[in-house]
């Protein structure tokens, strides 16, 4: 009869324990997401930043020097007003 009991309590214990997992796996699968979905966001504003331009803040832009060929052309066409 104690054996019993003790085979019971061993059952209960294991049941127990595995609720327990279940409960911690569930919210593992939750934080997961959550990560996920931040991982996500993170990258889109990574993305949306380097396409603002705003990652390269401080950074002098490279200037093309203009040739008198394209002065004269946009001279000719009528995008450059003279004085």
């Amino acid at each position: 009869m104690q054996e019993v009991k003790k085979n019971e309590k061993e059952k209960i214990q294991e049941t127990d324990a595995i609720k327990e997992a279940k409960e911690v796996l569930e919210a593992i699968k939750t934080e997961n997401k959550k990560a996920e979905a931040l991982n996500k966001e993170t990258k889109e504003l990574r993305v949306r930043d380097i396409l603002s331009g705003k990652s390269e803040a401080g950074i002098a832009p490279v200037v093309e020097e203009e040739s008198a060929k394209d002065y004269a052309e946009k001279v000719m066409n009528g995008e450059v007003e003279l004085k």
